[in-house]
């Protein structure tokens, strides 16, 4: 450790300027952590990481869905059991711990009040928290097909307090979604529901 030079570090770290800025991130992180343990470890007189200057990194571009994956989505959901919650997300543009985080009170006519988020840590329990921002707490008007798809779900499960879940959020990782749709839903609906479970930033 002695021997790596803060200019071979450096360019070790510009190295990874077309990756993204979260690895970038991870990257200078565990650089940190290792030479400041060897420092405090008395194995090196100074830190080398203490002047490197990362490079920016890149940022992913969100595309949208395809039509001919949104029309297979919504004809798929239609259907589906569990269908109302990628329509939900497709509509209305709502986090997935947003939408877990619907309270049945929280459907007031043909409008949702989006006023709080579900996140998981390292369990499946869920912890039900703030949004992401202040500004995240909004009004939602829906469209006719989800208001449909939440009567029939209301039918069936208005008693509980949570759209989706009962007193408490569902346990995402191990819920019946997911298994469900590994099984059947087309790749459009897979990939919303197998995506990783919301974690707080």
């Amino acid at each position: 450790l002695d021997e790596i030079t803060a200019d071979e570090l450096q360019a070790f770290v510009i190295g990874f300027s077309e990756s993204s800025s979260s690895l970038i991130d991870k990257i200078m992180l565990i650089l940190r952590q290792v030479f400041a343990a060897a420092q405090a470890d008395g194995l090196i007189e100074k830190n080398p990481v203490a002047r490197l200057k990362p490079p920016a990194g890149t940022t992913g571009e969100r595309l949208p869905l395809p039509i001919k994956d949104v029309e297979a989505l919504v004809k798929a959901a239609r259907i589906h059991p569990y269908g109302l919650f990628p329509l939900l997300l497709l509509f209305t543009g709502l986090r997935r711990g947003e939408a877990l985080g619907l309270k049945w009170s929280d459907l007031r006519g043909n409008k949702l009040h989006i006023e709080r988020a579900v996140y998981y840590e390292e369990s499946n329990a869920a912890t039900i928290g703030e949004t992401k921002t202040k500004a995240s707490h909004r009004e939602i008007p829906l469209v006719p097909l989800l208001v449909e798809k939440l009567d029939e779900q209301r039918a069936g499960h208005g008693k509980n307090e949570f759209i989706f879940g009962g007193e408490r959020p569902i346990a995402y990782r191990t819920s019946r979604y997911r298994r469900s749709c590994r099984r059947h839903a087309p790749p459009p609906a897979s990939h919303l529901f197998n995506a990783p479970p919301p974690r707080r930033c």
